[in-house]
């Protein structure tokens, strides 16, 4: 009895314990029926997370708080319950809402009033699997960074053996994934490189090392060498283990142009040491700042550094230092890119000495003068000279036979023009064959430089000015001399032009000289716009392009915890992040359009052309070519694509129209290109006569060093038409 007794009061406690359980517990339980399946029972907590009251639910079928879709899985939980007595899964409940809960289940079978029923166990585990679902979706983030990134991205283990490596390392330095995976960052590091990498490697093992950047040589696989800009990390994970993470950015284009920067420098720097010429380098304020040996002895000064920083001022004649800062304040102002006078220097021996100095300019791409470059002539006999043959034949005619100076002599009414024997052979023409008349000489003439030199001549007939020109003479055996050529025009009382006498000399070396001087300049500012463009790219570009990929990832993210307000100002930053971007690679193509070495000329214009038209949703630009992508040589594609860029970005900003026609035709070996506009046009004689017009002339010289010629046609109120014709063979002018 007392055993009896005993029992019954332990199932007792036992069924109080088991009330307060299901009632105050903070997961939901329920009761079900095992044959129907239906709910007996279930708790207040089970309540509260599907907002049912009791009798929503009581003696409804389990089945009716579970989703469509997950109903065949729940089904086969209930039956695997049946068979093993207790089930444990993960699925999705709907409360009353239409809500979707994720939930734990925990359910088994036991007897309850002699039946058999279910008792399930129900915990909300959202939190957890949103938590999960997070960190699964910045996983899968992660990994797509990693391998669609366009940088190399590694990962070494702590023996220093790549564990992880991306698509774009791989192509970087042409090895499969599994072939590198069997290698160490030493095995494909190049010789000369090999102990700057394993110090940093030490550093990196030692001090955690840094992000800081290092450049080093890889060797392909191919054999082939790339440089790579690097950075490293240490990564320590919570499970105690080392991984090491580095970034690489293939840094071979700019190393290349770097070094060929370096070698431009270097070619330039000894063409200016080793010239025939007086050089010299001023900054903005005209202060010297380099001076080649020929300039340095010109002016009687042992050593260069004598000269550096003396103003110009300091050594030209107090004559003519206002003329030359006159000239000087023009180029400032932008009326003019140079100029070319004869004037005199005093020496430090206080000798005085005339020169013919061209001054040009280097700006920065802001427009922003950076030196003043200057070529300097000894024209001191040559003055004297010229000083003698005015009033002295005798005089003139020894100075003349031994300074290689020719003596004209032109009859204007009567069209006779007498030579002496130097002009015969300086134009390489036999007395015989010349008819001594005006057209006689004229023939001698190169055909691009007849308009303008018959314009001189009738600016110093009309008294407009003296007689000054630099212009070409193809020989009876085609030869291309330059000619330097002085005049004085007689008149008569009525101030009509009677005579005529001058002078010529052969100024070729002078000539092909500064042509050389301007290549090399060329040639090196395009270097350093190709250094700048990669810097653009490699460096600014990238560091956009990573934060705008942790901008996408993020998102998601913030789209969820953040109010509207900060979500506003996460879109502005999205969208600057963007546009900086955008603008970035503009800027890059416009300084260097790498599309340029690799599709040529015909691809690039039309990029360019869609780029002025994106930006300017006004702008309308034609292009028509019939290039069909054929290839020239590269400094004629570079000069020309320069051409056209300043050609159009001219009727952009000045001709006031918003429609621009750009043609490009191939003639056999001849390409003819045409910039129009249809703007306000402008007045090309007093551009000439006063001098002014940014660009025009270094344009104009530019095109002249591939072997072609710029003409340029304006009508006020109608437009303005650009020409260039080059010849596409190599060495060979129009």
């Amino acid at each position: 009895m007392h055993k009896k007794g005993s029992s019954k009061l332990v199932e007792t406690v036992n069924d109080e314990i088991y009330k307060s359980l299901f009632m105050f517990s903070i997961d939901g339980i329920f009761i079900i029926d095992k044959e129907t399946q239906k709910i007996i029972d279930l708790n207040q907590a089970a309540l509260n997370m599907l907002g049912y009251t009791k009798n929503d639910l009581i003696d409804q079928p389990i089945t009716s708080i579970y989703p469509n879709e997950v109903l065949p899985y729940v089904e086969t939980k209930i039956n695997e319950l049946i068979e093993n007595g207790n089930v444990k899964f993960e699925t999705q409940q709907q409360n009353k809402a239409g809500k979707l809960i994720e939930v734990e289940v925990k359910s088994f079978v036991f007897k309850s009033n002699g039946r058999d029923v279910f008792q399930a166990i129900v915990t909300d585990i959202s939190s957890r699997k949103k938590s999960e679902n997070e960190a699964k979706f910045v996983k899968q983030k992660l990994e797509a960074i990693f391998s669609e990134a366009n940088i190399g991205m590694v990962v070494l283990n702590e023996s220093l053996k790549y564990i992880e490596v991306n698509k774009k390392f791989c192509d970087f330095v042409g090895y499969s994934e599994k072939e590198l995976l069997n290698l160490t960052p030493i095995d494909i590091t190049s010789p000369d490189d090999i102990v700057k990498t394993i110090k940093v490697i030490n550093n990196m093992m030692e001090q955690g090392g840094s992000e800081e950047a290092i450049i080093k040589k890889y060797i392909r696989k191919d054999g082939g060498c790339v440089w790579g800009e690097v950075r490293k990390k240490q990564v320590k994970l919570s499970s105690g283990n080392i991984l090491y993470c580095a970034t690489i950015v293939d840094a071979t284009d700019r190393i290349m142009q770097e070094m060929e920067l370096l070698e431009a420098r270097e070619k330039l720097a000894n063409i200016i040491d080793y010239a025939r010429v007086g050089i010299t380098y001023a900054d903005e304020r005209a202060v010297l700042i380099s001076a080649n040996p020929v300039f340095v002895k010109l002016l009687e000064y042992n050593d260069q550094s004598e000269v550096i920083g003396l103003s110009i001022a300091d050594f030209t004649h107090p004559e003519d230092i206002k003329k030359d800062f006159d000239l000087l304040q023009e180029i400032r102002t932008g009326k003019r890119d140079g100029f070319q006078i004869e004037k005199r220097y005093i020496t430090k021996k206080h000798n005085i000495v005339w020169v013919d100095l061209q001054v040009s300019v280097v700006r920065n791409e802001d427009g922003q003068i950076v030196n003043f470059v200057g070529m300097i002539s000894n024209i001191t006999d040559k003055k004297h000279r010229e000083s003698d043959f005015f009033s002295s034949e005798e005089r003139l005619i020894l100075a003349t036979t031994h300074a290689g100076i020719g003596i004209w002599d032109w009859d204007i009414k009567q069209d006779v023009l007498i030579w002496d024997d130097l002009m015969f052979e300086l134009y390489d023409v036999k007395k015989i064959n010349f008819s001594g008349v005006y057209k006689a000489w004229e023939k001698a003439l190169h055909k691009d430089d007849v308009d303008s030199v018959n314009k001189e001549i009738a600016m110093a007939l009309s008294g407009e000015k003296e007689f000054n020109a630099v212009f070409r003479i193809i020989t009876s055996n085609n030869n291309v001399k330059y000619i330097q050529a002085k005049g004085n025009v007689q008149f008569d009382e009525k101030n009509k032009a009677i005579r005529m006498v001058g002078i010529n000399y052969d100024v070729t070396e002078k000539e092909m000289h500064y042509f050389k001087i301007q290549n090399a300049i060329i040639k090196t500012e395009e270097a350093e716009r190709q250094r700048i463009s990669h810097d653009l790219h490699d460096g600014l570009g990238q560091t956009i392009a990573a934060a705008n990929m942790f901008m996408n990832t993020m998102e998601s993210m913030a789209e969820e915890y953040f109010d509207n307000r900060s979500m506003k100002i996460f879109n502005i930053g999205k969208e600057l992040i963007q546009k900086a971007a955008r603008e970035t690679r503009l800027v890059s193509h416009n300084i260097m359009p790498r599309s340029l070495k690799q599709f040529g000329l015909e691809k690039t214009i039309s990029q360019l052309l869609n780029n002025y038209e994106t930006i300017n949703k006004d702008l309308s630009i034609s292009f028509n070519s019939n290039l069909n992508n054929n290839r020239f040589n590269g400094e004629k594609e570079l000069t020309l694509f320069r051409a056209i860029q300043e050609s159009v970005n001219n009727a952009i900003k000045h001709s006031g129209s918003n429609k621009i026609k750009c043609n490009l035709k191939k003639v056999e070996d001849t390409l003819n290109i045409e910039v129009n506009d249809y703007g306000i046009g402008f007045d090309i004689d007093k551009i000439k006569k006063d001098n002014t017009g940014i660009g025009l002339v270094s344009l104009s010289q530019r095109v002249k060093m591939i072997g072609g010629k710029l003409e340029i046609n304006s009508v006020l109120g109608k437009g303005t038409t650009v020409k260039i014709v080059v010849n596409l063979k190599d060495n060979e002018a129009l």
